[in-house]
């Protein structure tokens, strides 16, 4: 019994610990995710917004530096786009392209940003993912743009971030399992020794019990040879037959902690006649009858 509570108890507090676990680096992956993604938005939203720019001319900005404004945005919009793998196709309401920019991005070719931007350009929402690319797209007038954005580093960084994660996850929940091993036995200490009490109490009882058992029995056998047959005595050895079996269960239970069952053949009838015996005392004082037909064996 002992060995199947700290189990249970191992199994328990390491259920409550992979959850923990996962809820914490889940939320920790979800935010960093989102975060990555509103990043890129707002990075496609500024390109978008400077194209009619000519992308990365921009008027002198305000060089002032503060703690407030380096925590919100570390970067100048400049730097943000110069920083940028970006491509800009312009369609007109023909659907042919007017303009093409792929100056910062070396992986692709005019023809090539053409080709992507005319697969993307129907679709239904303004911003979207084909590939490695996340685009934006806008409309003026008659004039179509839609800004690609490369976010392959984005997509390593987060899937980095989330093997990174997984990786420190498994080390601590393997030495919160060591952990949890090693004071399962100090945690189920009380149990173990109440346990322990509570056996040995079993057998000092059992032996105690064992005496009277055996003098009742024997001075049963003493009277069955005096007086003979006698239903009340028949009463007494059979109680006293089942008091002795009651105490070698109790004995057999303390020095084990799994009795495995035992099946064996009965004699019902002796046994229902056992049951019915100590209520023919009872009618007896009350000046009754008891009368019981029980078919042997």
């Amino acid at each position: 019994m002992i060995k199947q509570l700290k189990r249970k108890f191992i199994f328990t507090a390491m259920i409550g610990i992979s959850i923990i676990l996962v809820t914490l680096l889940g939320a920790i992956n979800a935010i960093n995710i989102h975060t990555i993604y509103n990043g890129i938005d707002e990075v496609l939203l500024l390109l978008s917004e400077n194209v009619d720019k000519k992308l990365c001319v921009f008027d002198d900005e305000d060089d002032d530096f503060t703690i407030g404004s380096f925590l919100e945005d570390p970067k100048s919009d400049q730097d943000t786009i110069l920083s940028s793998n970006f491509f800009v196709v312009q369609f007109d309401g023909n659907g042919s392209p007017i303009y093409v920019n792929t100056n910062q991005i070396t992986s692709l070719t005019d023809k090539d940003a053409i080709n992507l931007a005319s697969r993307v350009r129907t679709h239904k929402k303004d911003i979207g993912e084909y590939g490695k690319y996340q685009f934006h797209i806008s409309t003026i007038g008659t004039t179509q743009t839609i800004v690609f954005l490369d976010i392959s580093e984005e997509i390593v960084s987060y899937l980095r971030i989330l093997l990174l994660s997984c990786s420190i996850g498994l080390i601590c929940w393997g030495l919160m399992l060591a952990m949890v091993i090693a004071l399962s036995n100090w945690a189920i200490a009380p149990v173990a020794e109440s346990f322990e009490k509570q056996k040995q109490f079993i057998t000092n009882a059992g032996h105690e019990l064992k005496t009277p058992v055996s003098i009742i029995n024997a001075n049963a056998e003493i009277l069955e040879r005096k007086i003979g047959d006698n239903e009340w005595l028949s009463n007494i050895q059979y109680e006293n037959e089942r008091m002795g079996m009651l105490v070698g269960q109790l004995l057999d239970l303390a020095r084990t902690e799994n009795v495995a069952p035992q099946m064996e053949h009965i004699d019902f009838s002796r046994l229902v006649a056992g049951e019915a015996l100590p209520f023919e005392s009872v009618a007896f004082e009350k000046r009754l009858t008891l009368n019981s037909n029980i078919t042997n064996d």
